[in-house]
């Protein structure tokens, strides 16, 4: 991005450059994920990288992409979902509008995401407890459901609307050019709360 910095106000170059650094991290996690893996499996070095998920070692396979997220469904394939949302609609405005414009959206949408990490806190509480009433107590599993769920809707719009009454103060914060995405920043925390 430092690099085609300058043509950021002619061209919209910051779509490719977002695009092509979203899947080379996106290799690079998957490059260091499996050498991580054959590391703890005691692969040696010279089985080809290809290979890895047929190498046995202590009758355990190393489990290939499609097994890894197979293994980690419903919560990796979630988190996935979750973050491609968070550069999707980035990358979408990019493309179709204005480097201010992007800017503006940029921040509201950045600032509407505190809204998810008080979601995401209560899921790492949650889940855990909703499984282990569901493998051993699942006479009270329709109660804690509800319970949490209540609690789940009660915390978020708590939390939106905290966050709606201070949201002219919070985009003021990154510029006074920023106040105008006050109402992306409304329709934000709308869809962050469904």
């Amino acid at each position: 991005i430092l690099v085609f910095w300058g043509n950021f106000s002619n061209n919209q170059y910051v779509f490719h450059l977002y695009t092509a650094s979203l899947i080379l991290a996106g290799l690079l996690a998957v490059i260091f994920t499996r050498h991580f893996l054959a590391k703890q499996y005691n692969v040696p070095n010279e089985v080809p990288f290809s290979e890895l998920h047929k190498s046995k070692q202590n009758n355990l396979l190393i489990p290939g992409v499609s097994e890894t997220v197979k293994r980690s469904i419903p919560l990796a394939p979630i988190s996935i979902i979750s973050y491609l949302m968070i550069f999707t609609d980035t990358i979408m405005v990019g493309w179709f509008l204005s480097n201010a414009q992007v800017a503006e959206y940029s921040v509201a949408s950045k600032i509407s995401y505190v809204i998810l990490f008080f979601l995401q806190a209560m899921e790492a509480t949650i889940y855990p407890r909703l499984l282990n009433i569901f493998n051993h107590k699942q006479s009270h599993l329709q109660s804690f459901f509800w319970q949490s769920t209540a609690l789940v809707i009660g915390v978020i719009l708590s939390v939106t609307l905290s966050m709606y009454l201070v949201s002219e103060w919070s985009l003021v914060a990154f510029g006074n050019e920023y106040d105008v995405a006050k109402q992306a920043l409304g329709l934000l925390f709308v869809a962050d709360v469904f």
